[in-house]
């Protein structure tokens, strides 16, 4: 039972695609989408198309994210980004060919609901697995590190860090500080994203904040990495 301060809904969409893929391929399952629905949309690649700006990205929180969904390729519309969802669905064939033309998915299952953020006067107990906690000089901070704890603090800056994100990409403000613990640390892997090799995380932590389960924290959350679920 979730005892609120301040607690607001969110919508969410889920969409699965069938059949399963290697999670290799969700990077080009991302991309045929993209350009399915066109790359002038930028909230389905996050890349900047304003040539007049210097950087290439769009560093928001992202509110269209793919994820493997039992094992098939999925997308996650939260918040304004359910909006974006038409882009798609207005499409004639909603099927998507990609990995040079040896993989076709087509749409099995959607589901609209509603998620929470906020505050509660009650801990909340989540789970992240592959969360990529830091970037590149945060790490260097980490490997520095003289013990466990203070590689706890860090990558507990960094998860409030995050959660902060999330909520400011979705508009929403804590009405006041939360607390926040990292309860268990599972083992970290090696993960390729952008090219580079990443340090990903499995924890566990508690937190007053009310979480949008489902939702991603840290790093490559548009490529499904850092998902909250709740224990």
């Amino acid at each position: 039972m979730v005892l609120p301060l301040d607690i607001v809904e969110i919508p969410v969409l889920k969409v699965r695609f069938a059949p399963r893929i290697q999670p290799r391929e969700l990077n080009a399952f991302r991309g045929a989408v993209a350009a399915k629905v066109g790359l002038e949309y930028e909230w389905f690649h996050n890349h900047n198309n304003n040539k007049e700006n210097s950087s290439n990205y769009h560093y928001r929180y992202p509110l269209v994210q793919y994820k493997l969904m039992k094992g098939q390729p999925g997308i996650f519309f939260l918040g304004q980004g359910v909006e974006e969802a038409m882009r798609l669905f207005v499409q004639p064939d909603w099927t998507l060919t990609f990995t040079r033309g040896q993989k076709r998915v087509h749409l099995e299952n959607m589901k609209r609901e509603s998620v929470h953020i906020g505050l509660s006067a009650q801990k909340q107990h989540y789970r992240l697995r592959s969360w990529m906690a830091f970037n590149q000089t945060n790490y260097e901070s980490y490997q520095k590190a003289d013990s466990l704890i203070e590689r706890l603090q860090l990558m507990e800056r960094a998860l409030v860090g995050h959660i902060l994100a999330l909520a400011n990409g979705l508009s929403y403000h804590f009405p006041e500080r939360f607390s926040l613990a990292i309860t268990d640390l599972g083992q970290a892997s090696t993960v390729t994203f952008s090219g580079n090799k990443m340090l990903a995380f499995d924890i566990a932590f508690q937190t007053d904040a009310v979480l949008p389960l489902g939702a991603g924290l840290g790093r490559g959350v548009g490529r499904g990495f850092g998902e909250v679920e709740s224990v």
